[in-house]
């Protein structure tokens, strides 16, 4: 029934989706425990490429080329920078670099000086993201003590002028 309300919800917008990664609730536990992955199944059915891992997509707008780094997450933790931070070590070359899974929903911006190729300083901004939840306060969550999470969603805009990100609540 999820698997079919998730279609039915999205299909308005699934030409706005760029691809579908596996998470903890839907890749991980689905595979483990039958052995199938609706993730992949999701992302056939949408006409959307499936990425298991974390990892690199490109984001191309005419002649401006962007990238995207993302993943699921696996940290808990009250410091959502702590994961973003991990990642931005190991997929260095990113503009963006978006994580889920603990339910924290924030956009921060992130600067940095480089040398352009005119050999002047100039400011570079790479956006953190945690992509947020719908859950509102669920049972494990409240069992658990866990923090009480503001609900929504992250918007991102690539664009020959840049990159905006922002919150929905």
């Amino acid at each position: 029934e999820q698997y079919l309300e998730f279609i039915r919800l999205i299909e308005p917008i699934k030409d706005k989706c760029l691809f579908i990664r596996g998470g903890n609730h839907d890749y991980i536990r689905s595979f483990n425990i039958l052995n199938f992955d609706v993730c992949k199944v999701l992302a056939s059915e949408m006409g959307v490429p499936y990425f298991r891992m974390p990892g690199y997509t490109k984001v191309n707008i005419k002649n401006k080329s962007y990238k995207l780094v993302s993943g699921h997450g696996k940290s808990g933790g009250k410091n959502g920078d702590a994961e973003l931070e991990k990642m931005a070590a190991v997929y260095s070359d990113g503009d963006v670099y978006f994580l889920g899974h603990n339910h924290q929903l924030y956009v921060k911006p992130m600067h940095s000086l480089i040398i352009n190729k005119n050999d002047e300083e100039e400011d570079k901004i790479k956006w953190y993201i945690r992509g947020g939840s719908f859950l509102k306060y669920a049972d494990y969550a409240r069992y658990s003590f866990y923090p009480i999470s503001r609900t929504g969603w992250t918007v991102m805009e690539f664009s020959e002028k840049g990159i905006n990100c922002w919150e929905v609540l």
